[in-house]
């Protein structure tokens, strides 16, 4: 299984710093990410490896391979929203846009979420289990050290979505393999709030 997972961090800031460090971290508190990830196991349990990592903030594209072995690449997000609303924080039809910067293509896809399917969570066992509810992050591919860390937030409340790609060539010419694979599913997820990013360790 590989995953295409977008979304928005807001409020970033460090747990143990002078409020005067987080006031200089500002600028740095609102984040996109678009990432492909897999599944994996270790010793210390199951979690995700990220393959490739496109963020909004170009400042930060260094910082992720420096810090946590992230592959990091810069890249521009557009949302657009269709209807079910004035704002996105509950659409029902958006579209979004991540153009890779350096690569010189983009995936565009539409999203359509119903809004009287409640937000509930993962059943145990599940599709969505497997793919969501994972708590460690291990990175680190080629020359780049081999790290990892943990994350802890409450547990994914989420809804069934449906998605059309209408262009993946960001991701089909950085992986051929891409052009093969067939979707299993989406999920959609208002908002999590208090998650805790851990520092990164050897592995």
């Amino acid at each position: 299984m590989v995953s295409c997972v977008m979304f928005t961090m807001e409020g970033l800031r460090l747990a143990r710093a002078w409020p005067c460090v987080n006031w200089l971290f500002r600028p740095f508190r609102a984040q996109r990410f678009l990432n492909v990830r897999t599944y994996v196991r270790h010793e210390e349990g199951r979690g995700i490896h990220f393959i490739a990592e496109w963020i909004s903030d170009r400042l930060c594209v260094s910082m992720g391979p420096a810090l946590y072995s992230l592959p990091y690449r810069w890249g521009r997000f557009e949302r657009g929203l269709e209807r079910g609303g004035v704002s996105l924080a509950e659409p029902e039809t958006w579209t979004e846009r991540v153009t890779g910067v350096n690569e010189a293509a983009a995936i565009e896809l539409e999203v359509r979420c119903s809004k009287g399917d409640a937000p509930r969570v993962c059943e145990p066992g599940s599709q969505s289990e497997f793919l969501l509810e994972r708590y460690a992050a291990f990175n680190g591919c080629g020359r780049r050290r081999k790290r990892m860390f943990a994350i802890a937030h409450a547990p994914w409340r989420r809804r069934q979505a449906d998605v059309a790609w209408s262009c993946v060539d960001l991701l089909s010419r950085e992986f051929p393999w891409f052009r093969d694979c067939r979707p299993a599913g989406a999920e959609y997820s208002i908002r999590l709030k208090d998650v805790r990013m851990g520092a990164p360790r050897a592995v």
